[in-house]
């Protein structure tokens, strides 16, 4: 397995490797690795920052470039851990004969109140594009509660419910489904359930994490969508960790001509960082 760079001049990616190397430099000057896995408000970190970057490249027969990095931050900024800012940003390149075929940016954000108690609330805002998808521009804006149903040092599942507002800006106005025809943009109110869960199978050394939405529009029956991520970290040394990944996602609207389902499976490494 090979990461290859050689279209790093794509202006998204670009994007993500600059943020990527300022929160490493910022995160590197202040903190020491402590764990593996995926971060979570509810921990006592004062700063903590996971980094991971998979992919593949495959010549011969067929030529396939697949690029994916996640960058994971989260800042309590008060001694009482009482508020926590974590954000959450996702980037995915693939072509496939020299042909873009995918180039996907998500950034997920979020501002917890009292991250610590069993239940608590939050805000969110995600920001996407997504090139397969026709997606030009797509924000949800809502507020939200979770419930940390299990909080162990070796187990954490947690579940929430929020509703947000979301706007999506396509590149094409033809649909799947023809009610949509003709509107260049989608505005809708979602119901979000998400289920998150890290786990160490082997404490020091396998982690076990997941994390899986479900989105309805509450205005139209046939405009809801789902996603899940499924990894395994296994540490190899001081905070470096081989990681692989696992992602499902379907949108039940689509334009015109694009699949409803995709997955992805790609093999990298992961970094953590925590400064309690």
């Amino acid at each position: 397995m090979k990461i290859y760079y050689k279209h790093a001049q794509n202006s998204s990616f670009q994007a993500f490797i600059l943020v990527f190397l300022l929160i490493y430099i910022f995160c590197f000057g202040f903190t020491t690795p402590k764990l593996f896995g995926q971060i979570s408000e509810g921990d006592t970190a004062k700063v903590e920052f996971r980094v991971a970057i998979t992919g593949n490249w495959q010549t011969g027969n067929i030529l396939i470039l697949t690029q994916r990095g996640k960058a994971d931050f989260l800042y309590s900024p008060f001694k009482n851990r009482n508020i926590v800012f974590k954000s959450q940003n996702t980037y995915l390149y693939q072509e496939i004969k020299n042909i873009k075929v995918d180039d996907f940016l998500n950034s997920r954000n979020f501002i917890y109140f009292n991250p610590h108690k069993r239940i608590y609330p939050f805000l969110r805002l995600y920001i996407s594009e997504n090139f397969r998808l026709a997606i030009d521009f797509r924000y949800l804006l809502g507020a939200g509660i979770t419930w940390q149903v299990i909080k162990k040092p070796t187990h954490l599942v947690k579940l929430s419910g929020s509703l947000a507002y979301e706007q999506t800006d396509f590149s094409k106005n033809t649909y799947n489904e023809s009610l949509y025809n003709g509107f260049d943009h989608i505005n809708t109110t979602r119901a979000i359930m998400r289920l998150y869960g890290k786990h160490d199978i082997l404490p020091k050394k396998l982690n076990f994490h997941y994390d899986v939405y479900i989105q309805p529009s509450v205005e139209w029956a046939d405009n809801y969508r789902g996603s899940a991520e499924f990894g395994l970290d296994i540490p190899m040394w001081k905070g470096l960790n081989f990681t692989t990944s696992y992602v499902y996602g379907y949108e039940n609207i689509v334009v015109t001509g694009v699949k409803q389902e995709d997955t992805i499976l790609t093999f990298g490494f992961s970094y953590n960082y925590k400064k309690l």
